[in-house]
């Protein structure tokens, strides 16, 4: 009972639990933490209508071509612009739980200090990306705005909004990754010399 209230209030109960990154966004952060956790809450459940959205639209064209011999209006633009949304807008929230692909074989053999640098790498690589997927985005819907483009069908519908999506999203990623490189590794880097 008390490794669960430990684990709930944020604390490390173990050095093992110290650097645990499942335990991460249990940790209080303050304003900063909490405004941030608090966007990828909301842009989490974006995503999640987007998922939602884009089901109901594929089951929908599919009844009415097969059963009404009918078409839904631009359907692949539809699913490709919530498609978007899904995708890029719950980054920030899969970097605040380290929910990254990894390989554990070796890294679990390391010391914690090895461990720390190469978070921080880690962080210095996906912020390299990030930062050029931002840039892009940045560009991307500031054309889109200027040009009040359109995608060809019968909706017409505008191409900012998945622009949009997708540098809001990249703007958190990239927030979350600055916030786990300054902060979290020198959170872990002083409960590693606390020790």
């Amino acid at each position: 009972m008390g490794a669960l209230k430990d684990q709930q209030s944020g604390a490390a109960s173990g050095p093992a639990d110290a650097l645990a990154p499942h335990l991460d966004h249990l940790r209080p952060r303050g304003l900063w933490g909490q405004l941030l956790g608090r966007t990828e809450d909301i842009l989490v459940f974006f995503g999640a209508l987007a998922v939602v959205g884009m089901s109901l639209y594929v089951v929908t064209g599919v009844v009415m071509r097969n059963l009404l011999n009918m078409s839904l209006h631009d359907e692949s633009v539809v699913v490709g612009e919530l498609m978007i949304f899904a995708l890029v807008l719950p980054l920030g929230k899969v970097a605040a739980e380290r929910s990254f692909i990894t390989v554990d074989v070796l890294t679990k053999r390391f010391q914690n200090r090895n461990i720390i640098a190469l978070n921080a790498l880690a962080c210095v690589v996906g912020l390299i990306a990030a930062g050029a997927l931002w840039y892009a985005g940045m560009r991307a819907i500031s054309e889109a705005w200027r040009s009040n483009a359109f995608y060809f069908g019968t909706l017409q519908l505008p191409e900012w909004p998945g622009k949009l999506a997708f540098f809001v999203g990249y703007t958190v990623f990239t927030l979350r990754l600055l916030d786990l490189l300054i902060l979290d590794t020198y959170a872990k880097l002083k409960t590693s010399r606390g020790r």
